[in-house]
């Protein structure tokens, strides 16, 4: 989310700290796609790297009026900082993915079976959390584990820090994942976005870093999809 100082405008804040909580590609994506629908720019602002929970507190500590981070601790940026939300990755659909990454000489030793089996399992996961008949469980999972040391919230707290993210079953993993899916066309778009930007090191094509065959075989075989 990013997050601006109740009566700021990101567009008085030119020139100014815009804090971040990576700055990379990944992170600057999404901010730059805010930006731009406001005909501004990533390099309008001095981009300061610093740690979620750090960022926050220099947020409500009114040292930097303008950040871009996530929950739990853009919820504390609102309570006790006096943010105001002016835009989440829901509004750019796609412009965060979440993924499995390693690197091909890695990747290699490790047998396609036992890689089938970790995606299998993330898979039926998404299906788990996503049962309302799970809620009990999956409270007590985020109270303990996923935020803790951030808490206490309310349940109604966790209901919204859960309505935060998008936990994708197999139907919808297969759009993301499938040739010319939305994993595809983001990792395009990033491309072009990280060479406007001068941010592009090393130029690449999409398939020399997105393989989803693992994954189109598990969405076949364990969860009984078509794959065309």
């Amino acid at each position: 989310k990013i997050v601006v100082k109740a009566g700021e405008d990101l567009a008085k804040l030119k020139g100014q700290p815009l804090g971040v909580f990576l700055n990379l590609p990944s992170c600057l994506y999404f901010l730059d796609r805010h930006l731009s629908s406001r005909q501004l720019s990533v390099s309008d602002f001095r981009i300061v790297e610093l740690k979620p929970d750090d960022l926050a507190d220099q947020f409500i500590g009114g040292r930097i009026r303008a950040i871009v981070d996530y929950e739990p601790h853009v919820l504390r940026a609102i309570r006790e900082g006096d943010g105001r939300v002016v835009a989440t990755s829901a509004d750019f659909e796609g412009c965060i993915p979440e993924c499995l990454w390693a690197y091909k000489a890695r990747l290699a030793t490790i047998p396609d079976a036992d890689t089938r089996k970790l995606i299998a399992g993330w898979t039926r996961a998404a299906l788990w959390v996503n049962k309302p008949e799970n809620w009990p469980e999956y409270r007590q999972i985020l109270s303990e584990r996923t935020f803790k040391g951030h808490g206490p919230f309310s349940e109604e707290d966790l209901h919204t820090l859960v309505a935060n993210v998008r936990i994708h079953g197999p139907e919808q993993m297969l759009e993301r994942n499938r040739p010319g899916g939305g994993l595809h066309k983001y990792l395009m778009s990033l491309r072009v976005f990280v060479k406007r930007n001068g941010l592009l090191r090393k130029d690449y094509a999409v398939e020399d870093v997105f393989d989803n065959r693992q994954v189109m075989e598990v969405l076949r075989k364990d969860f009984g999809l078509s794959i065309a």
